[in-house]
């Protein structure tokens, strides 16, 4: 069994890590680049366990989700 099947849904909670987040003025929306790090980070420290299985990244800021498929 994969740990993707016994733990499919992880919230990361980065309150107090000292990210911040930044208005992107032309879109009107936020980014916080220091979140997306430690989800980049997760999911590298887990990539063998995660062979195959769907990720999915939920982000409230339009701005935080062009960043990250951009990434």
């Amino acid at each position: 069994m994969l740990r993707s099947d016994r733990q499919p849904l992880v919230f990361i909670d980065t309150a107090g890590c000292g990210f911040e987040e930044v208005l992107h003025q032309e879109h009107r929306s936020y980014l916080n680049q220091g979140e997306f790090f430690i989800i980049r980070e997760h999911i590298l420290a887990h990539a063998e366990n995660l062979l195959g299985a769907s990720i999915g990244i939920i982000s409230p800021y339009a701005e935080q989700v062009r960043f990250i498929r951009r990434k």
